[in-house]
């Protein structure tokens, strides 16, 4: 038998089975329901969770994001910080460096002035020399001779030659008594006012204080005086310091005669005389 259907009933032959609406059970019809009821929750389910993970995921994101920008922050006051060191480790070693040179050149100006004045020194002591030069009676420049000197006793090793002020060695007495004298006769009277003493050159050996006398006669001598006392003078203290005393009161004789009171080890003594 032939079986048809059309939209609302299903046929055999001539006769109606049932109608097409009708034969959907409603079990059936409640499943599929359901299906479709789970299948919609189910996609809203998912689309919930979507929602959920979405969410989460963008505040993962947003923290990465924070931390990245603090880490960013950190490493950049860190390297200002570092900067900061470092330009001050630059300046301060610049600073250094130009201290030291400053300690450099004030050094070599020191040096210079030094120099300068060392030199300045010189002059002005060649100066004096020379100025005080002029002023000698003669020994030291040979105007005065040998022969116009004289002593109480003189050593073998220290000759009379020996004794100007400019000589290597010196007079040395014979012995050491208070009564060795040394004088230069200058053949006429002569204005005395001054007495340059030195020590021996080549050996200890000087006289530490002095008197003297003078007169145009040998026999005629007088000692030197100030306010009515015989004045000591103070001598030498070693070989080759010159020691220049002054006369307050100047003196004018042919004879000058000068007298060792107290000495270093043994009586030696360079001398000249000055006028001026």
């Amino acid at each position: 038998m032939e079986a048809y259907y059309s939209n609302e009933h299903i046929y055999v032959g001539d006769d109606e089975i049932s109608s097409r609406r009708d034969d959907v059970h409603p079990e059936r019809q409640r499943s599929n329901f359901k299906k479709v009821s789970n299948t919609t929750s189910t996609q809203n389910s998912e689309g919930t969770s979507i929602t959920k993970m979405d969410g989460k995921l963008r505040i993962v994101f947003s923290v990465m994001v924070v931390i990245f920008i603090v880490t960013l922050a950190v490493f950049g006051v860190l390297a200002y910080w570092i900067s900061r060191l470092n330009i001050q480790d630059i300046e301060q070693n610049d600073q250094q460096s130009t201290n030291l040179k400053l300690i450099e050149e004030l050094k070599n100006e020191t040096r210079v002035t030094e120099a300068k004045l060392i030199n300045m020194l010189n002059e002005f002591k060649d100066t004096v020399q020379r100025s005080t030069a002029l002023c000698y009676v003669g020994l030291s420049t040979g105007m005065i001779s040998t022969s116009q000197i004289s002593a109480s006793t003189v050593h073998d090793s220290c000759p009379l030659s020996q004794a100007p002020l400019n000589a290597v060695k010196a007079w040395c007495a014979s012995t050491n008594t208070e009564n060795e004298w040394i004088q230069v006769d200058y053949l006429a009277p002569m204005k005395i006012s001054g007495i340059i003493t030195r020590g021996r050159g080549d050996f200890k050996g000087w006289v530490t204080s002095y008197r003297v006398s003078y007169g145009n006669a040998t026999s005629e001598m007088e000692n030197y005086m100030e306010l009515e006392n015989v004045t000591i003078f103070s001598a030498n203290s070693d070989q080759n310091t010159i020691v220049d005393n002054e006369l307050s009161s100047p003196i004018n004789a042919r004879y000058v005669r000068i007298h060792p009171v107290t000495f270093y080890y043994h009586i030696s003594m360079r001398i000249e005389m000055r006028h001026c």
